[in-house]
């Protein structure tokens, strides 16, 4: 049976009417039900069908019936999305089903859930852009070979998207756009891009060990803190998330101001040597 679900991401089957918890409140946290199967569908993004194999194959506890009618709590939506996102990341129906047996002992999965929403909220507010082919082959006067066309998309600049392309990030797109209308070539700049995205990875990897070393220790059951303490882990991660990144923009605004100096004391030296130069050969 397949775990993947629907590509339009709505409700197979006919939909009943909304359930008296299928609301909102002001925060948009869903309301705390009941769902009928239909309006859980809608709220969880995914397709009675996938809802139904979940039940079926121990993910997800049965629903409170009333007559013929099955109803469904918020405690079944937190546990449809949290197997929303480790099937994202790639576990299997048997590992998800572990996870949960273990996270759930002693803990309250809504705990689990924000601790996993909080650690995987993108680090950038910055909306992805878009671009056909011809509008990439403009920005970058030509040059986009390819070869060049193929590198971009391994780098992650630019992600294939039926006929045109996403852009992940348009601010990062803009900066090699600009470094290439200064006369720097291409493939020039995707060297640099490579290069960084190397090398930054391991202080982006230094802090997150860092982080998870000291809220998240090897020895925590089941890898994770316990109920009580489980809330104030998520809400330290959720502080420390800004100041990652502006210690990295710190360090960098220093780095940067260091080899700018030694570029500038570089050229200087030129300069002095040349000069010397002349002036012996006149003497």
């Amino acid at each position: 049976m397949s775990n993947t679900r629907d590509a339009s991401g709505t409700a197979s089957g006919a939909v009943s009417p909304p359930g008296p918890g299928a609301v909102t409140d002001d925060s948009g946290r869903p309301g705390a039900g009941p769902w009928r199967i239909g309006d859980l569908a809608r709220e969880s993004s995914l397709s009675v069908r996938n809802i139904r194999e979940y039940q079926d194959r121990g993910l997800l506890p049965p629903p409170r019936r009333d007559g013929r009618v099955a109803w469904y709590d918020e405690d079944h939506l937190v546990r449809l999305r949290l197997i929303s996102r480790l099937l994202d990341r790639g576990y299997t129906i048997a590992v998800i089903r572990d996870l949960l047996d273990a996270w759930s002992a002693g803990r309250d999965l809504h705990d689990v859930l924000g601790l996993e929403t909080t650690v995987s909220r993108p680090w950038t507010d910055e909306e992805p852009g878009r671009a056909t082919l011809l509008q990439l082959r403009r920005r970058f006067r030509g040059q986009l070979t390819p070869g060049r066309l193929r590198r971009t998309i391994r780098l992650g600049l630019v992600v294939p998207s039926g006929a045109s392309f996403t852009i992940p990030s348009p601010r990062l797109l803009d900066a090699g756009t600009d470094l290439v209308a200064a006369g720097i070539p291409l493939a020039t700049v995707l060297d640099m891009v490579e290069k960084v995205q190397r090398d930054l990875k391991s202080p982006a990897d230094r802090f997150v060990r860092m982080v998870f070393d000291q809220l998240l220790p090897p020895g925590s059951p089941d890898g994770l803190p316990t109920g009580d303490e489980l809330p104030e882990v998520t809400r330290t991660v959720d502080k420390l998330r800004p100041h990652a990144q502006l210690a990295v923009s710190a360090l960098f605004a220093r780095a940067m101001q260091a080899a700018v100096d030694d570029a500038v004391d570089a050229v200087a030296r030129r300069a002095l040597a040349g000069h010397d130069a002349e002036d012996r050969g006149a003497g």
